[in-house]
Formats: structure tokens, sequence, C-alpha cells
């Protein structure tokens, strides 16, 4: 059986390493990045998505980072064709505005405010389990 993987993009480092060890103790291998024009589809010159299969089984994006947005990447990768499911990305943020909550579940399935998102990360992992 393959290895489970996630993919974290969060700009607090204590946060992204809470949020990393919910995933690792269920056996999930996780790559987090500190904001999501780091991550190899968001490189210049690439305008549809360069995989044939999901690049992660789990996506986790912070609502607010600098550089782009959580929205912004998963809106992104919407265009280009990304082949993780929608039911396998989840954005959360501490400083929901209502704007922002809606742009947010117009883009993912799951949106988490950080003050509970432990428990639900780790709830909706189960779901896939």
């Amino acid at each position: 059986m393959t290895q489970l993987t996630a993919v974290i993009f969060e700009d607090d480092d204590l946060f992204s390493h809470i949020i990393s060890r919910v995933f690792t103790k269920k056996g999930i291998k996780v790559t987090s990045y500190t904001n999501p024009s780091l991550y190899f589809c968001s490189d210049p010159g690439v305008d549809f998505c360069p995989v044939a299969t999901p690049c992660c089984d789990f996506l986790l994006t912070d609502q607010l980072m600098p550089e782009m947005t959580g929205p912004e990447f998963l809106n992104r990768t919407k265009q280009m064709g990304c082949k993780i499911p929608d039911c396998r990305k989840a954005i959360i943020s501490g400083n929901w505005l209502d704007e922002d909550l809606k742009t947010a579940k117009k883009l993912a399935s799951l949106v988490f405010d950080k003050s509970e998102s432990l428990q639900l990360i780790d709830c909706w992992v189960e779901t896939f389990r």
C-alpha cells in the first residue's frame, strides 16, 4: 500500500509543526511550505497541472500568507486543472472575515478556524482512511 501524503502551506512555523504532527501521527508523510508560491505548480511558465495523478492526498493551506493567499493558490490550481479532489483540500485561518469565508468555501470543501482545526483535521483524515 502506498503511503498517504499531505502538503501544508502555513507561514507560522509553530502552527505548521503542530498541524504536521496531526498528519504524521496517522502515518501520513507531510511536506510543508511557508508559501504556496514555493510549490512546483506555482513555478513561472506552468499553466496546466504538470502531473498525471494527484500530487498529494491532502492539501491544507492557510488563508492569509505572504506573496499568495490560500484562496489565490486554490483558484490558480483549479484553473490549471489540479488533480487533487476538492474533498481533499482545506483552508484554515485564525481571522476569517465574512467575504473571505465565502470565497474559501467555494474553493475547498473544508474550511477550518485555527482554534478548532486540530480535531477537525484529524476527523477529515479519518474519513479517507
